[in-house]
């Protein structure tokens, strides 16, 4: 069951989360993110997720293509899909037991702030599980500027790939 959601406060602690990705360094948003992901866990009683260079590397060139490709798809034309991206980038395969799981977003104007990606995706069951799921310990977290609708620059565009290994 879950418990109740992180609240404004708490959430506020995260800087830069309500500044637009698109307006902001790179690694702000990114920074603002986990941190805005690891509130709503904690809220539940959940650990943190740890970044994680190699799940950040599959998040980024997935992102970064469907920016390129105008694709918003968890699997775009002429590329790997999740577990194959995971593998290349080498955080799959291991020995071990593994579990992985993505969330892609993207925002234009002041939709493209964490807080508004993040919110967005604690209202979609399917992203909210991958969020909250109590297996996921890394996180690989890709914003870049742009949409995968469009050409507009006022725009951010974001993929998770969360990972467990065990």
């Amino acid at each position: 069951m879950l418990g109740p959601a992180a609240s404004s406060s708490e959430a506020a602690q995260c800087k830069s989360s309500d500044v637009p990705a698109h307006e902001t360094a790179r690694g702000k948003a990114v920074r603002a993110t986990l941190c805005l992901l690891n509130k709503e866990r904690g809220a539940r009683g959940l650990g943190a997720l740890r970044p994680d260079a190699q799940s950040a590397q599959a998040a980024g060139r997935h992102n970064r293509l469907m920016v390129a490709r105008t694709c918003f798809s968890h699997l775009c034309s002429g590329e790997d899909d999740l577990v194959g991206r995971m593998a290349s980038s080498g955080y799959l395969p291991c020995d071990c037991t593994w579990l992985v799981g993505e969330n892609i977003g993207w925002g234009a104007g002041g939709t493209a702030s964490p807080r508004k990606i993040v919110a967005a995706w604690m209202r979609s069951s399917p992203h909210r599980i991958n969020i909250l799921n109590p297996t996921f310990d890394e996180i690989g977290i890709a914003i870049d500027r742009g949409s995968p609708e469009s050409n507009s620059r006022d725009a951010a565009t974001y993929t998770t790939d969360f990972g467990f290994k065990g």
